[in-house]
């Protein structure tokens, strides 16, 4: 990665100096991805009620068990 597109301007050896709080943010932002789902079920008929019903309770165990 060069420096420009790292963020960091170059220290004096020609390294790129580290921000500790871009390292900070940058491990925040990871954190907060890798502990995401994304659950989505979607019913073959939207007019059939006993689908959008089984979809509910789907997702109400769910809720409550997590």
């Amino acid at each position: 990665m060069s420096n420009a597109l790292s963020g960091h301007p170059p220290a004096s050896d020609g390294q790129p100096t580290i921000n500790p709080l871009t390292v900070a943010k940058q491990a925040a932002v990871l954190m907060d991805k890798a502990t995401r789902a994304v659950i989505e079920r979607v019913p073959d008929k939207k007019d059939d009620a006993r689908l959008c019903q089984a979809s509910q309770a789907f997702h109400s165990l769910l809720v409550v068990s997590h």
